[in-house]
């Protein structure tokens, strides 16, 4: 992730690389669903963690900070 930003930071404008954090942001919650369900075997567990990690504050502030480092 770093060496993509970092390389859309060269080549593009500033919205560009926003638009990648937040698509980024918006695909966790489904690894996360995906990473409980295997560790847990439980559809409902991992769609509570899943619910969780979508409205986590810090995920949701990184998301737009459009911060190098998280």
């Amino acid at each position: 992730y770093p060496l993509i930003g970092g390389a859309l930071s060269w080549i593009a404008r500033a919205p560009l690389v926003m638009y990648f954090d937040i698509v980024i942001s918006a695909l966790t919650p489904i690894a996360v669903y995906e990473l409980a369900d295997l560790l847990f075997g439980n559809r409902r567990a991992s769609a509570i963690a899943a619910a969780a990690a979508a409205i986590y504050p810090f995920f949701v502030f990184y998301a737009f900070s459009g911060l190098t480092e998280t």
